[in-house]
């Protein structure tokens, strides 16, 4: 990549930052008033890139949060159980979910379903991983 490329590419990604920081802290005031919003998951990725973790969140309200989560090929994926019910959508890369027992072939397209405190882990990072994470905060009981 060249300087200037980087250099728009840095700029880009800390003007996405403030506005995902901007949408982020008025959700949470009040997230009725929050009837949509736009990311891109290149944009999303660029600024995963610039911390340490495979993870970031960027978008809370009061019923679910979501985040990229990506892991390089032949990377190790630490994650273990969550307290909330969560859904992947790969978009690109490939690998082995497994969630309690089960494996499943994780590849671009693929939607998983993992409930609430299931022990889970992507394995076999052949390519690059790139999965949106979303996280319920439902509750069950109040449906």
């Amino acid at each position: 990549m060249s300087k200037t490329t980087r250099r728009e590419a840095i700029a880009g990604a800390a003007a996405l930052s403030a506005l995902i920081a901007t949408e982020a802290s008025a959700m949470s005031e009040d997230s009725e008033d929050t009837l949509s919003a736009a990311f891109h998951t290149n944009d999303l990725s660029i600024l995963n890139g610039e911390q340490d973790g495979p993870w970031l969140k960027f978008f809370d309200n009061n019923t679910m949060f979501t985040g990229i989560y990506e892991i390089p090929a032949g990377g190790q994926d630490p994650q273990g159980p969550h307290k909330l019910d969560e859904l992947y959508v790969v978009m690109k890369g490939r690998a082995t979910l497994i969630a309690g027992d089960k494996k499943y072939d994780a590849k671009s397209g693929s939607v998983f379903f993992v409930k609430t405190k299931v022990p889970h882990k992507f394995i076999n990072i052949e390519e690059d991983l790139q999965v949106i994470v979303f996280f319920s905060k439902a509750n069950p009981n109040g449906l």
